[in-house]
């Protein structure tokens, strides 16, 4: 068995190994639009409307910002990268790749439910991925022990790994600065420097893409919006098309970009 033939067996091994299922906190109010957000002053809480209206103006401040024209889209080739992973290795992309092409899930935190559901939801299509000799991997900035964390209470076959800084998101063109708003509706639920061992008060773009042997961009989905995810059936719809076949141009449009 290879180097990365053993570390791919740890990963499996590892994640298998944990037993505490998620639970999703019913007391967010990004789950639960009923729910008043805890931590504000009870003469003035905000609004399930006043939330929404706060994230879609930082939406929409990100489409102005021009970020979505920066971000790596399909046809671009993807920055080679060494990341931990929360099992302890030292993961390259370009080592990954060289096996078989990697789908790759850049998620906010285990403090984002919109995240927990995706990575939940790339779970249960993991044997699928797998079929079309593909690999998954996850990156957000959260530390290693939150990293660890995410994996083990959602059960992930897959590893997760810990971009601190936000480093290779910059190289993604997916990194930003959380807005003043936007950071106000998070403090109840998160300390984003706490959670990511990090003072810069930046998050990443959700977004996916489908990475090929020669590193290449196949797939898209970049979103400004945090509570759109890429569809399973739609990455595997790629990874099929690209195990039939390996064309010079790009298979898809990034038709997510929004």
């Amino acid at each position: 068995m290879t180097k990365l033939g053993r570390r791919l067996v740890c990963w499996l091994i590892a994640a298998l190994a944990t037993s505490s299922a998620f639970a999703a906190d019913a007391s967010n109010p990004f789950v639960d639009d009923a729910v008043q957000p805890a931590g504000f002053s009870a003469a003035t809480p905000p609004t399930p409307r006043q939330v929404r209206a706060a994230f879609a103006a930082s939406f929409d401040e990100l489409r102005k910002s021009g970020i979505l024209d920066r971000a790596l889209g399909v046809g671009d080739r993807a920055p080679d990268f060494e990341l931990p992973s929360a099992n302890g290795l030292n993961i390259r992309l370009s080592e990954l790749r060289a096996v078989a092409p990697v789908v790759l899930i850049y998620y906010r935190g285990n403090w984002c439910p919109f995240c927990t559901r995706q990575l939940q939801g790339l779970q249960q299509a993991l044997t699928d991925i797998h079929s079309q000799d593909a690999q998954l991997v996850a990156i957000s900035p959260e530390t290693a022990a939150n990293g660890l964390d995410t994996q083990r209470r959602n059960q992930l076959a897959y590893p997760t790994l810990t971009d601190q800084g936000n480093a290779v998101a910059r190289e993604f063109g997916l990194a930003y600065r959380v807005s003043a708003d936007a950071a106000e509706q998070y403090a109840p639920f998160v300390n984003l420097a706490e959670h990511n061992g990090d003072s810069s008060p930046e998050l990443p773009l959700s977004a996916t893409y489908v990475i090929d042997s020669a590193g290449v961009i196949r797939y898209a989905f970049v979103s400004v919006d945090f509570t759109e995810r890429a569809n399973p059936a739609e990455i595997l719809q790629v990874l099929r098309r690209l195990k039939q076949s390996t064309p010079a141009g790009p298979l898809t449009q990034p038709l997510a970009r929004r």
